[in-house]
């Protein structure tokens, strides 16, 4: 087993030397303007473990979150910070525990940012969350869905690339808000906005929206308005902007409506405004069983 490594920890790099071995474990600890440069697990196996982070961290190594049987193990990070290196934060579940990187701002005055850097990987399964709504994650690394669901919670990436990926097993999901980002999907992943609002953000690959209100959004791959399940009735909203002619929804590659034979698909457009570009709104045959017909509404 690896050794464990509790504690506070402040202006320091945790390696080999001072942790004793490549790979510890921890239950508890507070690190303040750390350097990571080994492997270490915040771990649950059935009760709930935390590590609060400060100041600023340097993933150099592998950053674990991890739950090996009913627990819940968290990353917080509190107060607007910087998150850099070349390493990755892996969210790992080994039984039906959870985990999740949390930010937490300190100023309920001002909107705060957490930002991981561009050398940065965040992966695996759980949750991405602020604790307020108004607080964003600046991700301009990559993530990677792996074991399940990534869920990400408000997203601002100040008009740059976020690049999402997963594995067969798993998905990279977008709720609340995400805006002023250029998302880019990787081929074949499985890549999806499954509620709230988009707000200036441009799609590239396939992207699956399965609730959602936009203004500013500009399709250059391929996006699908379609459910989340079978039972539920997917839609996109394209929200009134200024000036009224053009500015909402801008189609320069394919736009979806992908509903069934038992729920409707929707694509509302709120208002007068002119849809832009030079791609194609298709009310698509994707979800029919058999020679049924399918409920797609525009």
């Amino acid at each position: 087993p690896r050794p464990t490594l509790n504690g506070t920890f402040e202006a320091v790099t945790i390696d080999a030397a001072l942790a004793g071995a490549n790979a510890v474990q921890l239950t508890s600890g507070q690190w303040i303007d750390v350097d990571l440069a080994i492997d270490a697990a915040i771990t649950s196996d059935r009760f709930t473990r935390r590590l609060d982070v400060s100041d600023g961290l340097t993933v150099d190594g592998r950053l674990g979150v991890e739950t090996l049987e009913s627990g819940f193990a968290e990353v917080r990070f509190t107060g607007p910070q910087i998150v850099d290196g070349v390493g990755v934060i892996d969210l790992v579940a080994e039984g039906s525990g959870s985990q999740s990187v949390r930010f937490d701002g300190v100023d309920s005055s001002l909107r705060e940012v957490l930002t991981f850097g561009s050398d940065l990987t965040v992966r695996g399964s759980g949750s991405l969350t602020t604790s307020r709504s108004e607080d964003r994650f600046e991700l301009l690394g990559d993530v990677f869905g792996d074991g399940g669901a990534l869920t990400i919670s408000n997203v601002a990436n100040g008009g740059a690339t976020l690049s999402a990926d997963s594995s067969e097993s798993g998905s990279v999901r977008f709720n609340g808000v995400l805006e002023d980002t250029a998302l880019v999907a990787a081929a074949g992943a499985d890549v999806r906005i499954t509620s709230g609002t988009v707000t200036n953000v441009s799609l590239a690959g396939s992207v699956a929206i399965n609730s959602a209100t936009a203004s500013g959004l500009t399709v250059l791959g391929e996006a699908q308005v379609v459910g989340s399940t079978v039972n539920s009735s997917p839609q996109l909203t394209i929200a009134l902007t200024e000036p009224v002619a053009g500015g909402g929804l801008t189609v320069d590659g394919l736009l979806a409506v992908q509903g069934t034979n038992q729920r409707a698909a929707t694509l509302e457009i709120d208002g007068g405004q002119t849809i832009g570009g030079a791609g194609e709104i298709r009310l698509d045959r994707a979800g029919a069983i058999g020679a049924e017909g399918v409920n797609n509404s525009l």
